[in-house]
């Protein structure tokens, strides 16, 4: 593929990133592409999801092979933001991933090159072919290296200016030693761990004292278009709790452009939003530094508001609300808040899924990312 061809999914890649930075994770993200069209979206979040592995190359590839249903992969090109390190660049070996296309080099941990070249040891490749050595690994891995990298090296910048800002501050301080406190409520850490406190914070997570992330994991969301209802169930499928919900005023459909709700199969793919204070304000998932009110309201009164939190959905069912013109995540499909005031039980969004913003908080310290959400017109 030419730089003109690979630039749009770059593009695609940086906008995982984004996700990743509004989670309070380290911008990386990655997409994986077969045949023109992206099969698998991920971005870095192994704080948030307290796995040491859940960096954006290895999310990416879960997410094809689990809709593909295939831990092989050929044929694929990978994108991502950061140049991979040896973990994840053994992922995509045994993946059996064609391409490997990424942005930004690394210089601390990176395998292709800044400090090992592991793609090095393909055939005709790198540190082999330079130096005569017979290569070692038998997957043959393509390399493009440094596309958008000043845009992918610029919002790595910019996150790590922030952070610094914030932590001169004392803001940050102050969020982490709260969050802390949430996410090890009842885990038995003893409070001397303030390294390993720090580090979980910026999850955003608030299990009950007796929770634990396999359980919460299993947790499982269905929402109701006939009763406008939404059940957080647990691995049983018994209700643990039932909030009201407005979904789309045209009804269920999964057509880009349809301001529908769609129906299926769908999972958290991202969680916006931890720490802001209740009624902020979001535009295309970013804090707009304004504070819902009703004069707010009053003075903006055809604006679609979005507020508090983001519960971004991504489909699981190819052809019906994933990829293509049906893809969920693409019509950016969230569960949100709405202003208080003006909520009906009743189907009156533009196509997400609207709560009240106390109920919108409660629900989304339980619910981790990946949490399987079905949307049916009926039970």
């Amino acid at each position: 593929m030419t730089l003109d061809e690979d630039t749009p999914f770059m593009h695609a890649a940086l906008e995982q990133a984004r996700l990743a930075w509004d989670a309070g994770e380290v911008p990386v993200g990655a997409v994986l592409v077969i045949g023109g069209e992206i099969v698998g979206r991920g971005y870095n979040q192994p704080i948030s999801a307290c796995d040491p592995s859940a960096h954006a190359e290895v999310m990416a590839l879960r997410d094809a092979g689990q809709h593909l249903a295939n831990y092989r992969l050929p044929g694929s090109t990978l994108y991502v933001t950061l140049e991979p390190c040896v973990m994840c660049s053994g992922a995509i070996l045994h993946a059996r991933v064609s391409r490997l296309v990424y942005g930004a080099r690394d210089p601390k941990t990176g395998a292709q090159g800044s400090v090992l070249d592991l793609f090095g040891e393909f055939p005709g490749q790198g540190f082999g072919q330079r130096f005569g050595q017979v290569a070692r690994l038998n997957h043959h891995c393509t390399v493009t290296a440094s596309v958008l990298a000043d845009e992918c090296g610029a919002m790595l910048s910019a996150f790590f200016a922030e952070r610094r800002a914030s932590r001169r501050s004392g803001l940050a301080r102050d969020r982490l030693a709260r969050d802390s406190n949430r996410c090890i409520a009842g885990s038995g850490v003893v409070a001397a761990s303030a390294a390993l406190r720090i580090r979980r914070a910026p999850c955003g997570c608030k299990p009950a004292p007796t929770d634990t992330v396999s359980q919460r994991k299993q947790m499982k969301l269905r929402i109701n278009l006939a009763t406008q209802e939404l059940d957080l169930l647990d691995d049983s499928e018994a209700v643990l709790r039932r909030y009201p919900i407005s979904s789309a005023a045209n009804g269920p459909g999964e057509a880009a452009g349809s301001y529908c709700t769609p129906r299926g199969q769908h999972l958290v793919r991202a969680r916006i939003g931890a720490g802001q204070p209740l009624n902020t304000v979001f535009k295309a998932r970013r804090p707009t530094g304004e504070v819902y009110s009703p004069e707010l309201g009053a003075a903006e009164p055809e604006r679609d508001w979005i507020l508090t939190r983001i519960l971004w959905l991504s489909g699981k069912e190819p052809g019906y609300n994933r990829l293509g013109t049906c893809d969920s995540m693409r019509r950016t499909i969230y569960i949100h808040g709405t202003p208080d005031e003006g909520f009906e039980q009743a189907p009156r969004s533009h196509g997400c899924i609207r709560m009240r913003n106390a109920d919108l908080v409660e629900l989304f310290d339980r619910v981790p990312a990946y949490t399987p959400v079905e949307i049916v017109e009926n039970v």
